[in-house]
């Protein structure tokens, strides 16, 4: 899994979720979710951050992330399965515009222990840094950047797109 561990991949997965969001703004889906998910109790987050991924709607109280439709079903289960093994993270899946669905997913999110909880429950510390969990790597190059990275020899530089 990659991951940010420099200010240059940082800021380039920041001005990703800036152009996520700006789009966001006028997406039917994302507004028609967002309208629905400002019901409920939880506050929500458009386009958050974690690692190199841009979560659809994030609540940081629960841990918890929505995504809304994807391409290809069984796409991004191998993500979901990094976020809650690695962080604690629940992501939940929802088809645009089945409202049902998405207020039960809302009510089963409002039930969830919070974040922190799950976390010390099983094991997750909050700060990863030297504990032993698989480390996440950052031998990636953001796309037009000027920098180039030498990497010892046996590793592979990835360059990240989303």
């Amino acid at each position: 899994m990659k991951w940010p561990v420099n200010r240059e991949q940082m800021e380039y997965m920041k001005k990703l979720q800036y152009e996520a969001r700006m789009v966001s703004k006028s997406n039917v889906r994302d507004n028609w979710a967002d309208a629905i998910l400002g019901t409920g109790t939880l506050k929500w987050t458009r386009k958050a951050i974690w690692g190199c991924r841009l979560f659809d709607f994030w609540n940081g109280q629960k841990g918890v992330a929505i995504e809304l439709d994807l391409a290809k079903p069984g796409s991004g289960e191998e993500e979901d399965r990094h976020a809650r093994e690695r962080s604690g993270i629940v992501v939940y899946r929802v088809k645009s515009f089945d409202e049902g669905h998405l207020r039960l997913v809302m009510a089963e999110a409002e039930c969830l222990e919070d974040w922190q909880v799950r976390r010390e429950k099983f094991g997750i510390p909050y700060l990863l840094k030297g504990k032993n969990l698989p480390k996440a790597h950052g031998n990636w190059i953001p796309p037009g950047s000027s920098h180039q990275c030498v990497q010892p020899s046996g590793h592979q530089v990835e360059v990240f797109t989303m």
